[in-house]
């Protein structure tokens, strides 16, 4: 996670307890957006150089590991960001939001946030490990 996720990230968090004012969410929510991408494209640009120089790109192998845990956050993170806002706009133009609507979009999020996790846990085991 780069540091501009962590900024974004902070935006987000802050706005679930104070005002946020609207430039600010927006300019947390591209910079989310864009350490998004360059997460995503990263990996697979790594798995990508290692299929080219015959490494393997088995999730056994660190390097590879941490790249496919990459690409799954990515695509994670990006559908939970899709699949909340598609949730708050539905709830300001609907009188009801189906229980099946909610229960996807909680399981998009957590799904997201156990990735992170795993992500996290394996960085820290490769930090015990060295």
């Amino acid at each position: 996670m780069t540091v501009a996720s962590f900024g974004a990230l902070a935006i987000a968090v802050a706005g679930l307890a104070i005002t946020v004012a609207p430039v600010v969410a927006t300019a947390g929510a591209g910079v989310g957006a864009a350490s998004m991408i360059y997460g995503g494209t990263r990996a697979v640009t790594t798995l990508i150089d290692r299929g080219q120089h015959k490494q393997t790109l088995a999730p056994k192998d660190a390097e590879s590991r941490i790249a496919w845990l990459g690409i799954a956050g990515a695509a994670l993170a990006t559908g939970s960001a899709q699949a909340t806002q598609a949730l708050a706009d539905l709830a300001t133009h609907a009188d009801k939001v189906g229980k099946s609507m909610e229960y996807t979009v909680n399981f998009v999020n957590t799904s997201s946030i156990g990735i992170s996790a795993i992500g996290v846990v394996n960085h820290g085991y490769m930090i015990i490990k060295k």
